[in-house]
């Protein structure tokens, strides 16, 4: 049920990030599509709609609301570049706009356009959620990435740091890794908080990874929205809820289609999505 009401909202929201106006609007078609069988319903929900969009853990139907979706669905596209994923999207993005910059270090101006715009913003909700495990260091960049406790090192200290490193700005980490140790220049005291900093930090013997919230975690739509909507309490009422929709709006949905042998077959399928998406 969820994807036939998030269908046609896929592509823009994977493109663009839509209006407030857009994402309230499409939130309030699926909203009443969900309780009265229809798109333009007058009436109100029998649940809040933030309660409807959190997980069904906390008591949620497990749907997402347009606008957490519309900023996750962006999200991928950076977590896909911070993978260097194999896809033609990623390498265009590398060879035309990124050349043999950082991702973190490229700026927004006024040639970028519309969608890479949006996906350079979104880095700011990205870098929350990222835990990078550092091997050899050649893969990040030492001032632009946000791989020390989220942040990164420009953003922390200022360019300034840069300066009195004796560093180029497009060094990668391993500039300061030697024999599987940190060794950074301890000549002025930013560069000294960072080496105690990183102190605690071991070094892996593999090569750099960047992981999802936690070591081995791996990016989904699914678990991107459900950290963002997390909050609450677990309850009961979405089995409740269940109880009364079925009982109620689904038998509505026959009267969206001519009583042809297609409504034998749509009710039937549509009863099963609704068993999956809400006991489940």
């Amino acid at each position: 049920m969820a994807s036939v009401l998030f269908s046609i909202q896929v592509f823009w929201c994977s493109t663009f990030i839509l209006p407030v106006a857009v994402t309230k609007e499409c939130d309030r078609i699926m909203r009443s599509f969900l309780w009265h069988g229809t798109g333009y319903g007058k009436k109100s929900g029998k649940v809040a709609w933030s309660r409807v969009c959190k997980p069904k853990k906390e008591g949620g139907l497990g749907f997402v609301g347009c606008r957490v979706w519309n900023q996750v669905a962006i999200m991928k596209i950076g977590w896909e570049i911070c993978q260097k994923k194999a896809s033609i999207w990623t390498d265009w993005c590398y060879n035309v706009f990124l050349k043999e910059n950082s991702f973190w270090a490229a700026k927004v101006n006024y040639n970028c356009s519309c969608s890479w715009r949006n996906v350079l913003k979104a880095r700011n909700l990205l870098t929350n959620y990222l835990h990078y495990e550092i091997g050899d260091g050649l893969s990040i960049s030492l001032w632009f990435d946000p791989w020390l406790s989220g942040v990164s090192l420009v953003d922390r200290y200022g360019d300034s740091v840069i300066q009195d490193s004796g560093l180029q700005r497009n060094a990668r980490l391993s500039s300061v890794i030697k024999e599987g140790e940190w060794d950074w220049p301890v000549t002025f005291p930013d560069l000294i908080d960072i080496s105690n900093l990183t102190s605690g930090i071991s070094l892996s013997n593999s090569t750099d990874r960047i992981h999802w919230m936690k070591k081995g975690g791996t990016f989904t739509i699914r678990e991107a929205c459900n950290v963002i909507n997390m909050q609450g309490r677990e309850g009961e009422w979405g089995k409740i809820a269940y109880s009364f929709f079925a009982a109620t709006s689904l038998s509505r949905f026959p009267l969206m289609f001519s009583k042809t042998q297609e409504q034998q077959t749509i009710q039937p399928t549509m009863l099963k999505c609704m068993n999956s998406l809400f006991l489940t």
